[in-house]
């Protein structure tokens, strides 16, 4: 029995290569191809797998190539999909209105407007300016690149071939772009509407502080008969929040629960900010402490609802608590040999925006930037500044015995702490 794609796992794929392999079927180019094709739906199958597959083909066909490609444009380069692209018609094998879609999705991805434009001449030169799924592409291609009159000139061009995704993403780009009113006319031209179409005008009202719009808009969407999803809840959410109604704060937890939807991360952070922002600081906290996940936004939203309770105390407390999940997850990193990207900090000079990663000494002016550090620390020690940041790190510190790779020691080591990011 052939399982449907959304029910297989990854490991069940990789259970069916092995089989393959044992098989001595590994060389069946259309076998390896329909492998490929599951990898390309996962959210997070690892990249080099799905090339290692991919390079096994002889002579791979267009379905082999193009979910190759798509697996590119889900990876953290996409645009090297474009050189896999060039290969392809190297090879005299000839796209298809699927490869210019996912083509266009890895411009997307990487803001790739000038290899997107180039994209989209090739989707003119082979004929498939009038696919509505191509079309759909490259309207999302120029809204993500904030080029929307350019998505607008792609809608306009072929108005008999859309779809409500066609007027979804022209939705999007406008909303993205803040121009409201261009949301609020093109919503009304439309000749069918669905949850995301309610929730682009939402996100466009609430974006841009027209709160009691989004109210009434959310009354007709419930008066429409459309369910609303969690998207359009954690709007609604926000909306409440923004203009401290609690009775309709409550109103849309109520929807929620009747809704049986699971206490998302998304929501359990929407329904904490407005509880905290209208006053019921307890609710908030109760919420808080019951979300079976949490990431920082949560804690944020947390930290600051109680700070304007005037409970800063409680809120200094609950900060203690970035650090103590912070050394958890860095001891858990370290017992699995496992690392994070380093963080990184951007900074606009003279015209030109430069990349810093802690630690970096690879700029062109390091030597110049590290002395006016120097200097900069000097003339603050000079005026009597003395950092304190033991309220920081010691609850750290404590949870920490000596790792070789990071340099930081326990308490009991009797050794200096030295911290570096992995």
């Amino acid at each position: 029995m052939i399982l449907p794609r959304n029910l297989i796992s990854l490991s069940q794929t990789k259970q069916a290569h092995a089989r393959i392999i044992v098989s001595g079927l590994a060389g069946k180019a259309s076998l390896m191809g329909h492998l490929l094709s599951f990898l390309a739906i996962f959210p997070s199958s690892p990249f080099d797998y799905s090339l290692s597959i991919y390079r096994t083909i002889k002579n791979p066909n267009v379905f082999s190539s193009n979910n190759m490609i798509r697996c590119f444009a889900k990876s953290e380069s996409p645009l090297q999909s474009l050189v896999l692209y060039s290969c392809v018609l190297r090879n005299c094998v000839r796209p298809n209105n699927y490869s210019f879609t996912f083509l266009l999705q890895a411009c997307s991805k990487g803001l790739g407007l000038y290899e997107g434009v180039q994209v989209h001449g090739h989707v003119l030169k082979l004929g498939f300016g009038e696919d509505v799924y191509v079309r759909n592409a490259l309207i999302h291609l120029y809204s993500s690149c904030r080029r929307v009159e350019s998505s607008k000139q792609v809608f306009d061009e072929s108005p008999h071939h859309c779809d409500v995704v066609t007027w979804n993403v022209m939705l999007a780009g406008f909303a993205r772009d803040g121009r409201v009113s261009a949301v609020e006319n093109l919503f009304d031209e439309m000749p069918e509407r669905d949850v995301i179409s309610w929730n682009t005008l939402l996100m466009a009202y609430v974006h841009n502080g027209k709160l009691e719009e989004a109210l009434e808009c959310f009354k007709r969407m419930r008066e429409s008969g459309l369910v609303p999803d969690e998207a359009t809840l954690v709007i609604m959410l926000s909306a409440s929040a923004q203009l401290s109604l609690l009775e309709n704060g409550q109103s849309i937890h109520s929807i929620i629960d009747s809704l049986n939807l699971p206490m998302t991360i998304s929501i359990g952070t929407a329904l904490v900010d407005m509880y905290a922002k209208c006053g019921r600081i307890e609710q908030s906290r109760l919420l808080f402490e019951n979300m079976p996940r949490r990431d920082v936004s949560t804690w944020n939203v947390m930290i600051c609802g109680l700070a304007s309770h005037g409970l800063g105390k409680d809120a200094l407390t609950l900060f203690k608590t970035k650090w103590e999940d912070v050394a958890r997850v860095r001891r858990l990193m370290t017992e699995r040999n496992t690392s994070k990207v380093a963080g990184w900090s951007l900074i606009e000079a003279q015209g030109k925006v430069h990349r810093f990663v802690a630690g970096d000494r690879e700029h062109e002016q390091s030597l110049e930037i590290q002395k006016m550090l120097e200097v900069i620390d000097t003339r603050l020690a000079a005026a009597g500044y003395v950092p304190n940041i033991s309220p920081v790190f010691a609850g750290s510190f404590q949870h920490y015995s000596l790792c070789g790779r990071c340099n930081v020691a326990g308490p009991d080591s009797g050794k200096i702490v030295k911290l570096q990011t992995h």
